[in-house]
């Protein structure tokens, strides 16, 4: 487990990726030990996600409370576990092979590291317009909107982190950025089915 220093020394070096900043790679521990700590930045996603599972839940026991049926709560929250691990593992283990064959393996270790604590503030962005709903702050359509916004500002961020954690060009960033969220729309669609 990394050390809070590393945690918050890591999600600072998100932070200065998305402000563009020369230094944001010296922020991370871009070691063999700093890759395997890395994956411990799932706990911070972790919550983020068990909150909207926990939304999702409560609107469907709502919804077939006229059916008489009540959903499995423990179902839900294992399947919820099962698709977390799934989404959180298998770009990583994608990029074995795919950086390989680009001749990249050599920056592998350092995009998977900043790859995964930049997890943390991507998935905050993309949550944000999601839980203001949620909250009754803003409408469907604004939460639509500003889903939208925030689905580009992700993109981008993850095209930067490819082209500077990798080295690589510009063309090659769009295609790990297209990759991932290739896998993530397979992951969400078939993982519905495993939540229920």
């Amino acid at each position: 487990m990394p050390s809070w220093q590393e945690v918050f020394r890591s999600l600072t070096g998100a932070w200065l990726l998305a402000r563009r900043a020369p230094s944001a790679l010296t922020y991370f521990n871009l070691t063999i030990e700093g890759f395997w700590r890395s994956f411990a930045a799932v706990l911070l996603v972790a919550p983020i996600f068990f909150v909207f599972a926990t939304l999702d839940f409560t609107a469907d026991t709502a919804s077939s409370a006229d059916d008489g049926v009540r959903p499995d709560a423990a179902g839900h929250y294992v399947g919820t576990a099962v698709l977390l691990a799934v989404s959180w593992i298998s770009f990583p283990l994608i990029m074995v092979p795919v950086s390989r064959v680009l001749g990249l393996a050599h920056r592998y270790v350092t995009y998977i590291i900043v790859y995964n604590w930049s997890s943390v503030l991507a998935e905050v962005v993309l949550a944000a317009p999601v839980a203001l709903l949620y909250l009754g702050v803003i409408g469907v359509d604004t939460a639509r909107g500003g889903f939208g916004i925030a689905l580009l500002l992700v993109v981008v961020y993850r095209w930067f982190i490819a082209r500077i954690a990798l080295e690589t060009t510009g063309l090659v960033a769009s295609a790990m950025v297209l990759l991932e969220f290739t896998l993530s729309i397979a992951i969400s669609q078939y993982g519905g089915q495993i939540v229920g």
